[in-house]
């Protein structure tokens, strides 16, 4: 701490108190928050292998002098652990994404050739369907945290009934 004032205020029965604080050195500037990707977690490889990890780590907690200095540590190997796995799993679904892709452009020529290929090609449009829901699914929840982080919050308009201009009564009536 730099100073500390107390002085009163003109316009209150209580007082102002002013501090100036010294931050130089003290704020460590980094790329931010981390979410830990918790769909890792349903792979029972991954729990194991994070639980073997932990307790490996456990045993290091007598060499630091603190127990902060440790768990700072551990969150530092957690979240290379995991942010490693986040980034293989999301490699993996792009290279699927991919080739099941380029399948369908290869079925669909050579079911413009003549060739009977229907049910792999109807095999390969599910999946991709499928692929494309659930990135659907993510990008809705991504918009929504995003909406809380910024704590926006639907307004009364969202809500609010409106009559059509035709007489209806009582209907969500909504001009595009």
């Amino acid at each position: 701490m730099h100073s500390l004032t107390s002085e009163a205020a003109h316009f209150s029965d209580h007082r102002m108190v002013t501090v100036t604080l010294d931050w130089e050195g003290l704020v460590k500037i980094s790329r931010g928050s981390w979410r830990m990707n918790t769909s890792v977690l349903e792979d029972q490889t991954v729990r194991r292998s994070f639980s073997r990890r932990y307790l490996e780590w456990r045993t290091l907690k007598e060499l630091y002098d603190s127990p902060t200095e440790w768990w700072e540590m551990v969150k530092d190997r957690v979240k290379g652990s995991f942010g490693g796995v986040g980034r293989r799993k999301a490699r993996e679904k792009r290279a699927s994404f991919n080739h099941h892709n380029k399948a369908l452009q290869r079925l669909s020529l050579l079911q413009l050739e003549g060739f009977e290929v229907a049910r792999e090609l109807s095999e390969t449009k599910e999946h991709l369907a499928t692929l494309y829901r659930e990135e659907q699914k993510k990008s809705q929840y991504r918009s929504k945290l995003q909406g809380l982080e910024e704590d926006e919050k639907c307004t009364r308009y969202f809500f609010r009934r409106r009559r059509h201009p035709e007489g209806g009564r009582g209907l969500l009536w909504q001009t595009v």
